[in-house]
């Protein structure tokens, strides 16, 4: 059964958050019946979450209920949940808060759990950089300007003499999440996620916001297999994950195709 459209709710830090949330629900049929009990299905489904927040133990007995409830028809069951969490976030410079809704899709098994999303961030190429850099450095050098106040006031006046490119890329994550896992604690790793990039991408920004995500960019040079390196890094120390893969997707300013890399940890 796919497309199941039922409300969650989970504890977020002692505070009761809701959410609607599209299931799919699926056993398997090893028997020779025709079919399996599909209200069955549905039913268990809305009487826990009706009845409970979500949590890992819980979803964990639901699949076993699932599996029961089909007698003798089934083995094995699994249940997907797709929908958005809230997470609060802080600007860079002008201390206000937001919301970013990040869209979860969490795959339950009776041996283990997997969960996927998408993290967006801000990435410049080192070469283009490097290159611009290079042009600056040529036209001071044809204009022979003197150093000190002369200079800096030439600067000024000239503006910059080439910018580097950069574009919007993403992240997607697939993972194996460890046993003590919750949904509350996933704000604390796409933080940190963000953290470990750099330059992930902000809702509310100030005219000092835009200027420190301006100067993290240039801290933060990064070709999309660079990006692949660091988050490979940070995932494998992560005590919440068992393993997993990744992609990001470097929409490129430059070329109208993308630049990928592809990890495993």
């Amino acid at each position: 059964m796919e497309k199941i459209t039922l409300p969650i709710q989970w504890d977020n830090e002692g505070v009761k958050t809701t959410a609607s949330c599209e299931f799919d629900v699926f056993v398997d049929l090893v028997s020779p019946s025709k079919g399996i009990h599909m209200s069955r299905l549905y039913e268990l489904l809305a009487e826990y979450v009706s009845s409970e927040m979500v949590s890992m133990a819980g979803v964990r007995q639901l699949l076993s209920r699932l599996v029961q409830s089909q007698n003798g028809l089934s083995r094995t069951a699994q249940v997907v949940m797709s929908f958005s969490m809230p997470i609060r976030m802080s600007t860079l410079k002008s201390e206000r808060t937001y919301f970013k809704m990040i869209p979860l899709r969490l795959k339950f098994f009776l041996d283990k759990t997997e969960l996927n999303f998408h993290l967006e961030y801000s990435s410049t190429c080192p070469q283009s950089a490097a290159l611009a850099h290079q042009l600056t450095i040529q036209e001071l050098e044809a204009q022979n300007q003197p150093h000190g106040p002369a200079l800096l006031q030439w600067y000024a006046q000239r503006g910059m003499i080439a910018t580097p490119h950069a574009q919007r890329s993403e992240l997607e994550l697939n993972v194996v999440v460890d046993e003590p896992f919750e949904l509350n604690q996933f704000a604390d790793l796409f933080i940190q996620l963000g953290q470990c990039l750099g330059t992930p991408t902000q809702g509310l920004v100030k005219r000092q916001d835009e200027q420190e995500f301006a100067r993290l960019n240039a801290l933060n040079l990064m070709f999309c297999e660079d990006a692949a390196r660091k988050l490979t890094l940070f995932l494998k120390r992560s005590s919440l994950l068992k393993s997993g893969w990744g992609k990001v997707r470097h929409l490129e300013s430059l070329h109208s195709h993308n630049a990928v890399a592809c990890f495993q940890f």
